[in-house]
């Protein structure tokens, strides 16, 4: 938990000045303030049951036999392992930022009978090039009445200005660099972010309807 706050945290701060947001509002700095909430979702507890994660063997992105992590495509792309990581601490960070009950749970079984609304998602795209691309496939259900509320798609683009790519250089090549700070792996927690602001004016929209 701890560790998910400190990454986001850091990207934040590093990313500001140089990143662009794209595909939601043109031309817009990344932004990293609190989205207005109405009274309804602060009252609300969302429960996400884990993500599902990337497919693996999209068409043409097979991986680079080279690189040890298995994070570079043969068309130099980099898609992080850490993919559900990076989406499930932007989950724990927004609920945290904006004073709203969000739990993660590991299975359907594990959702609280209390609970007002269940969150499935899968994350369909998490990879990053020149900009970082992320898109999350969720569905929406009132736990309480069983009732499904719809299905929703969320995704985003970062562009980063003055980056260096570093896909292809050895460092890939050897060790392991889960963990490692660089700037594919930070455009694409910036994306992620985004989504899950998007995320969270949705469940707004959806809290304003049902009360």
């Amino acid at each position: 938990m701890k560790k998910s706050f400190f990454f986001f945290a850091l990207t934040i701060l590093l990313v500001l000045p140089a990143f662009q947001g794209q595909g939601g509002e043109p031309g817009g700095i990344l932004d990293t303030g609190p989205v207005p909430v109405s009274r309804n979702l602060t009252t609300w507890k969302v429960v996400f049951v884990e993500f599902l994660p990337p497919a693996e063997g999209m068409e043409g992105q097979g991986r680079d036999e080279r690189v040890f992590t298995g994070e570079i495509s043969r068309k130099g792309s980099f898609h992080p392992r850490n993919a559900l990581d990076l989406v499930h601490g932007n989950i724990r960070a927004a609920g945290a930022l904006h004073g709203l009950s969000f739990e993660i749970v590991e299975s359907v079984a594990m959702i609280p009978h209390d609970a007002d609304i269940a969150v499935f998602g899968a994350v369909v795209r998490c990879m990053a090039g020149k900009e970082a691309v992320v898109e999350l496939e969720c569905e929406f259900l009132e736990v309480k009445a069983g009732v499904s509320l719809g299905r929703r798609t969320f995704a985003r683009t970062v562009q980063g200005e003055g980056i260096p790519l570093l896909v292809g250089r050895p460092v890939h090549m050897v060790g392991s660099h889960m963990n490692d700070f660089h700037p594919q792996r930070t455009i694409i927690n910036a994306a992620a972010y985004l989504c899950v602001t998007d995320l969270v004016r949705y469940l707004d929209e959806l809290a304003g309807k049902r009360r």
